[in-house]
């Protein structure tokens, strides 16, 4: 299961989304086949992002929100900030910017609580988005270029460049 989720990513990162969604379907499967609540939680995130690359809103959102009661249930904090951030980014795509912020800042507000940096980055250049689509530039502009600082210090170049596209927007 874990080689086909794999598959699956690299796939999504080529942009073969129909075969990606078909590998992390089978690997979803193999995960409830076996249990493995873990497993489930991680595989219905990366199903959920998959479904909004997709424009298919409503399969993210039912996507994140099980994978959200799942890691709940299970007391994995780090996978709850990601389901609620894949949930803002949902929100967000379907114009909802209430529920959006409710959600990025509950991520945020748990990344920072377990000290993880790059997730940390991810939630603010999310809130950054919301900011900008509230017609809020001055946060926008804040956030972007805390993500942008923070992506720069951990060396994941391909994150800063969109945090600096997000800044650019913001300006």
């Amino acid at each position: 299961a874990v080689a086909l989720t794999n598959l699956g990513n690299i796939l999504l990162k080529a942009g073969d989304l129909a075969a990606a969604g078909r590998l992390y379907d089978e690997s979803l499967a193999l995960h409830r086949e076996v249990g493995n609540a873990v497993a489930v939680g991680a595989a219905l995130c990366q199903l959920g992002e998959l479904r909004r690359e997709q424009g298919d809103l409503a399969g993210a959102r039912g996507a994140y929100e099980e994978a959200l009661s799942i890691q709940q249930s299970v007391g994995q904090e780090g996978r709850v900030a990601e389901s609620l951030r894949g949930l803002a980014e949902v929100s967000l795509a379907a114009g909802d910017l209430a529920d959006a912020r409710r959600r990025a800042e509950s991520a945020l507000a748990l990344r920072e609580s377990l000290r993880e940096r790059l997730p940390v980055a991810e939630s603010r250049l999310v809130l950054s988005r919301i900011s900008l689509e509230e017609g809020r530039p001055d946060p926008a502009v804040s956030l972007a270029r805390l993500a942008a600082d923070e992506f720069g210090r951990r060396g994941a170049i391909d994150d800063q460049a969109v945090a600096h596209c997000a800044l650019a927007r913001s300006l």
